[in-house]
């Protein structure tokens, strides 16, 4: 299944992979599983629940690529001598390179476990799920676009790729930073509800959201790298940013505990994505940042920055503060939905999406276009 849903993802257009990986499987497997307990069946009628949704996904998968594939039609699929060493040497690289990624956190949470104790373990365990939280719109973004950036890269467009990863780095930037401009504003608030005993939390947290914006600042730039085939600078990123974030955890945790675990995380996440953002650099020979991202960087800081002052000042740091930040924000975000300038910007990001053909020339917030670059 997983397999396919990669093929499906390359040769369909991206709502069926959604439709496939995000809508039959989450939806059908609390239905057939929630069916399996009302009817009183036990542990083998449950994981059945589970298991038939991904058999049901495996099917759809290979309907939708046999005919692409050229399945039934004569298409060879199995590979040649040469497409080994071709397939391993982006393999292995980007497979340890997920591994990392997979375990960053979960680094730290042990490294704080043993070094500092179970209490600060789950203080930090608690604050990593918030800050992974906050990357959702980032890695919708990814998931929709790299297989586009990779038909531009393949093709030798560098400069429509850099364009695209501009856009799309403005959009996922408006997206995800005020997320984490409020879980610095408000830690208090967002680990209140956990427990009062998860507040120790608010410095990691904080630390940890300001990290965050250097991630999400510098866009998907792990994306252009694999889509380019440079998974060997992708893993030496990600060895680079895990080495300084057990370095410094090993320094900091013994005597900060869950502040140190999240302090050396934040080192070694920034030290990540500035060494990808470097490599992809490099490797596109295209700025990767101009004067829209700038502005909408800007923008949204002002923004957010106005709605959480309200919000301190109506209520404090705590739950009624953030209602009110909240709320002045959505209100900001509503009244600038009323400009045409930023519905034909969503517009365009929405094409990109899709694969339009004028993918690489829409419009990135508060600009007209980006063609002639």
């Amino acid at each position: 299944m997983t397999l396919l849903l990669a093929a499906l993802r390359c040769v369909r257009p991206i709502r069926a992979y959604v439709g496939v990986q995000f809508l039959l499987l989450p939806v059908a497997r609390p239905v057939l599983v929630g069916a399996a307990a009302l009817a009183g069946g036990g542990l083998l009628a449950g994981m059945t629940g589970w298991l038939v949704p991904a058999a049901l996904a495996l099917l759809a998968c290979l309907t939708l690529v046999a005919g692409p594939l050229g399945l039934g039609r004569g298409a060879g699929l199995r590979p040649r001598r040469a497409d080994w060493s071709t397939f391993w040497r982006f393999a292995l690289p980007r497979a340890a390179s997920a591994a990392i990624d997979a375990g960053n956190m979960w680094v730290g949470v042990l490294l704080t476990s043993v070094l500092a104790g179970p209490a600060d373990a789950g203080v930090f365990g608690a604050v990593g799920r918030y800050v992974l939280a906050g990357q959702l719109a980032m890695q919708g973004l990814r998931v929709a676009v790299s297989p586009q950036l990779s038909r531009l890269l393949g093709r030798g467009e560098r400069a429509a790729a850099a364009a695209v990863h501009r856009q799309l780095t403005t959009w996922g930037l408006v997206l995800s930073w005020p997320v984490y401009l409020l879980l610095a504003v408000f830690a208090l608030a967002f680990l209140q509800l956990f427990g009062p005993e998860f507040t120790a939390g608010v410095p990691a947290m904080t630390v940890l959201a300001l990290a965050m914006l250097v991630n999400t600042g510098v866009g998907n730039v792990q994306s252009l790298l694999l889509m380019g085939g440079r998974s060997g600078l992708h893993l030496v990123a990600t060895v680079a940013g895990l080495t300084v974030t057990v370095s410094l955890g090993l320094w900091l945790i013994p005597g900060q505990g869950a502040t140190g675990a999240a302090v050396a995380w934040a080192v070694g996440i920034a030290t990540e994505n500035l060494t990808a953002a470097a490599f992809a650099r490099s490797v596109v020979r295209e700025p990767l940042v101009d004067a829209a991202l700038a502005r909408a960087a800007v923008a949204t800081v002002a923004g957010v920055g106005l709605a959480a002052g309200v919000g301190v000042l109506a209520g404090g740091r705590g739950l009624p503060g953030l209602a009110v930040a909240l709320a002045v924000l959505l209100a900001g975000c509503v009244g600038m939905l009323t400009l045409p300038r930023v519905r034909a910007g969503i517009r365009g990001t929405m094409r990109q999406i899709r694969g339009g053909d004028d993918a690489a020339t829409t419009a990135a917030p508060g600009t007209a276009s980006t063609r002639g670059r």
